[in-house]
C-alpha cells in the first residue's frame, strides 16, 4: 500500500508477527504486493503489534531498501545500533508512543542518512551527549518525555533542540541529583535553615553596601575639609609673614621690658636700695635704685629734641635742653 510524508510517497508494508515472546529474528514473510511490485520496492514498513520489546532482526533479508521504519505503542525500552544496522538507507525513524528509557551512545552509527526522528511519548530521562551529532536532521520530535518535551521542524530549530537536550538530559544531571539527595539524607540538611542563612547573608550584604556608601560620603567630606585646611594654612602663613615683617623689633622691646620688670622686682627688698649701681649706657653711678630706674627710662627713651649747636639730643624741650646749652656752650 502507499503512504506519504509531506510531499514524499512511499510503498509501505504493514506487518504483524506471531505472538511469541521469544521471537527475535524474522525468518519468513507472506502476503501479496500491489500490481507488479516486489520486496525490493518496499520503502517503508510498519509493525502493527503492541507487544514487541525490541526491533526484530532479519527485516533487511526481505526488504533491503527501507527508508521509513514505524513502530509504536509497544513496550520497547531500548534503541541501539544492533537493531538499526539492518536499515542502512533509513531516512525516517518513527518510534513514538513506546516505553523507551535508553538510547545507546552509538545508536545511529549505521543510519547516517536519517533526516527525521520521532521519540515523542516515551520515558527518556537521560540521553547521551552528542548522540544526534553525526546526523543532519530536519525534524526531531521529543515531546512528552521526562527530561525534554520539545519538538523541532527545521534544521535550525533541530540544532537548538539538540543543544537543549545536551543540557537538560545529560547523564551528569542524574548523577548530580543523586549525589545531592545522598548529601541531604546523610547530613540531614534543613532547607529552611539554609533559606534563613541565605536571607541573613543577603541582609548583611545590603548593610555592607549601605556602610560603604556612607564611608564614601565621609571620605568626600574629609577631602573637602583637608582642602579648606590647606587654604587656612596658607592664610596663616601669609599673616605670620606679615606680622614678622612689621614687628621684627619685638624681641628688643620684650628684652627691655624683662630687664625693667627684674629691676622693679629687685627694689622690693630694702637692702638693695643703697647698692652701688652703674649705668651700662653712660657709666653713671647710682646708690638709689629708684633714681637709677628713672635714669634708665630717660636714657632709653627716644630723644627727639636736638641742640642747634651740637649733636646732643634730649627727650624734653624744656629744662633739659636749656641746661645743656648753658652748661656746654656758656649761653643763657
Amino acid at each position: 500500500m502507499g503512504a506519504s510524508i509531506g510531499s514524499k510517497n512511499f510503498y509501505i508494508c504493514l506487518g504483524s508477527l506471531p505472538r511469541d515472546e521469544d521471537i527475535a529474528n524474522i525468518t519468513g514473510i507472506n502476503g501479496e504486493h500491489l500490481n507488479s511490485r516486489n520486496n525490493a520496492d518496499v520503502e517503508a514498513i510498519r509493525l502493527t503489534d503492541d507487544w514487541l520489546t525490541e526491533v526484530p532482526f532479519g527485516i533487511d533479508n526481505f526488504f533491503p531498501n527501507i527508508l521509513l521504519f514505524y513502530m509504536t505503542y509497544n513496550p520497547l525500552k531500548t534503541v541501539n545500533s544492533n537493531q538499526l544496522q539492518q536499515f542502512p538507507n533509513l531516512e525516517y525513524l518513527w518510534l513514538h508512543e513506546n516505553q523507551i528509557e535508553t538510547i545507546e551512545v552509538n545508536a545511529f552509527t549505521y543510519t547516517p542518512a536519517l533526516r527525521a526522528i520521532r521519540f515523542s511519548g516515551n520515558k527518556l530521562e537521560t540521553i547521551p551527549y552528542n548522540v544526534f551529532q553525526p546526523l543532519y536532521l530536519k525534524v526531531l520530535r521529543m515531546s512528552r518525555n521526562i527530561c525534554i518535551t520539545d519538538a523541532a521542524e527545521t534544521p535550525e530549530d533541530v540544532n537548538k533542540l539538540i543543544a537543549k537536550i545536551d543540557i537538560l538530559c545529560s547523564p551528569l544531571g542524574a548523577i548530580m541529583n543523586e549525589t545531592l539527595n545522598d548529601l541531604l539524607i546523610t547530613h540531614s540538611v534543613n532547607i529552611e535553615d539554609i533559606t534563613t542563612m541565605r536571607e541573613s547573608f543577603e541582609k548583611s550584604v545590603t548593610e555592607l553596601k549601605n556602610e560603604n556608601e556612607i564611608l564614601k560620603k565621609n571620605l568626600t567630606d574629609l577631602d573637602d575639609t583637608i582642602s579648606d585646611l590647606k587654604v587656612l594654612e596658607e592664610a596663616v602663613n601669609n599673616f605670620t609673614s606679615e606680622i614678622t615683617g612689621k614687628y621684627s623689633n619685638a624681641n628688643i622691646t620684650l628684652t627691655m621690658l624683662e630687664d625693667l620688670l627684674k629691676s622693679i622686682a629687685s627694689i622690693k627688698t630694702p637692702q638693695n636700695r643703697k647698692m652701688r649701681i652703674v649705668c651700662d649706657a653712660c657709666d653713671k653711678i647710682f646708690h638709689d635704685r629708684l633714681k637709677f630706674i628713672k635714669h634708665r627710662c630717660l636714657k632709653y627713651k627716644t630723644r627727639n629734641y636736638k641742640c642747634n649747636l651740637c649733636e646732643k639730643a634730649t627727650s624734653k624741650y624744656g629744662p633739659g635742653l636749656k641746661r645743656h646749652i648753658r652748661q656746654s656752650h656758656g649761653e643763657k
